[in-house]
Formats: C-alpha cells, sequence, structure tokens
C-alpha cells in the first residue's frame, strides 16, 4: 500500500521543484527535491521494518 500512497507525492514534488522553484535544486528548491528524493527511494525500497504492518505483525 506504501507503494501506492506514495506516487501522489512524487508527482506533488515533481510539479513544485519544477514549476515554483524551475528546476533549481540547490537554491529554493533544495527541500522539495529532498522530499521528492525520499518519496523516490520509498517507492524504490519500500516501507521494510519501519511499517505499520511490521509492527503489529
Amino acid at each position: 500500500f506504501t507503494r501506492y500512497a506514495v506516487i501522489p507525492l512524487i508527482i506533488t514534488m515533481g510539479v513544485a521543484l519544477f514549476k515554483a522553484h524551475h528546476g533549481d535544486v540547490f537554491g529554493d528548491g533544495e527541500m522539495a527535491m529532498l522530499y521528492l528524493a525520499g518519496y523516490v527511494l520509498l517507492l524504490l525500497v519500500g516501507p521494510g521494518k519501519v511499517s505499520v504492518d511490521s509492527m503489529i505483525a
């Protein structure tokens, strides 16, 4: 479920980075890029041990 839930967040941060900050990764868009990188990492790796499902099981 986490991998599907993170897709809209990736799209949102991508739009924020390239529309609002004009792709300026090292200036004003640094925070948007960090969130985008974290969301992409979560999409690729998955939640793993920190997920609520693994804590319950």
